[in-house]
């Protein structure tokens, strides 16, 4: 009954994929994980619950932009005592190991494209096409008293054929209750990208130099980015919630040297957003 669950859930992914705004929203399913929006305490192990929510996001116009655009944010979760699937903009990810403190899953992300962009000079060049990607999620929850310290690592790679690279993300995460209507989220993560990532995000081949006038550049891999995330919900009752985030990523390494971020962006990223949502 989980899988089958999922499955609806996965279906509920695919259908965001129409938001044309969310297409170019690269930065927002890929590297805001919302789980502030999580539940401290796990349903008991019959027991199913639900949330379904919405939101809206600023976010930058390609990843190393200077430019932003807002995005729409859809989330939802099923859960059952420690087994759970959660969609957050465009990453579905899971965990089905039912233990209260470790966790692990496959996880699906849609990282989207790069057409249509603002800067003239990015958008002369060629465009990337939306990505999937698939990978798994495993960590360590610390359950302290009205807290929650989580140690986890995400692994994605490129499945069809548009980057062909991985991405390895190691996150610390801190979801507290402040009292039994205000929680609060402090995240923090760094990301290490392939040579086929960063080569298709940030190089600048001939062709694209010619077109676009920014620098040739050959991008190799290593960190990419430095994440720091702060979060906080309401809940107004024992179904709706409201909430608030904000995401701060500097670009490092050959990802901040690239022309495309040094010359026509900014190596400092920032994302925004409110959501609500309703547990059931």
């Amino acid at each position: 009954m989980f899988i089958r669950k999922t499955i609806f859930l996965l279906s509920g992914a695919v259908l965001a994929l129409a938001a044309p705004q969310a297409a170019n929203a690269q930065d927002l399913s890929a590297d805001v994980d919302l789980s502030v929006v999580d539940e401290a305490d796990a349903p008991a192990a019959d027991e199913w619950r639900y949330m379904v929510g919405v939101g809206v996001a600023m976010v930058p116009d390609y990843e190393g932009s200077e430019d932003y655009e807002a995005a729409p944010l859809p989330l939802a979760r099923i859960q059952r005592g420690d087994l759970y699937a959660k969609l957050t903009a465009l990453k579905l990810s899971s965990n089905l190991v039912p233990h209260p403190n470790w966790r692990l899953g496959p996880v699906l992300n849609v990282r989207g494209e790069r057409d249509d962009v603002d800067n003239n000079q990015v958008d002369a060049m060629k465009d990337i096409d939306t990505a999937v990607e698939l990978g798994v999620v495993g960590g360590y929850d610390f359950k302290l008293d009205r807290a929650v310290l989580s140690l986890e690592v995400e692994w994605l790679a490129d499945v069809s054929d548009e980057h062909d690279g991985w991405l390895l993300t190691p996150r610390v995460r801190y979801n507290r209750r402040l009292s039994d209507t205000i929680g609060v989220l402090a995240m923090t993560s760094l990301t290490v990208a392939s040579d086929d990532y960063m080569e298709t995000y940030f190089g600048v081949d001939a062709s694209d130099s010619a077109n676009s006038g920014l620098s040739t550049f050959d991008a190799d891999s290593g960190i990419k980015d430095w994440s720091l995330a702060l979060g906080a919900t309401y809940d107004v009752n024992d179904s709706w919630s409201f909430g608030i985030f904000g995401l701060y990523k500097l670009l490092l390494d050959d990802a901040s040297d690239s022309p495309v971020v040094d010359d026509a962006g900014a190596e400092s990223q920032f994302i925004g957003g409110i959501f609500t949502t309703y547990t059931f």
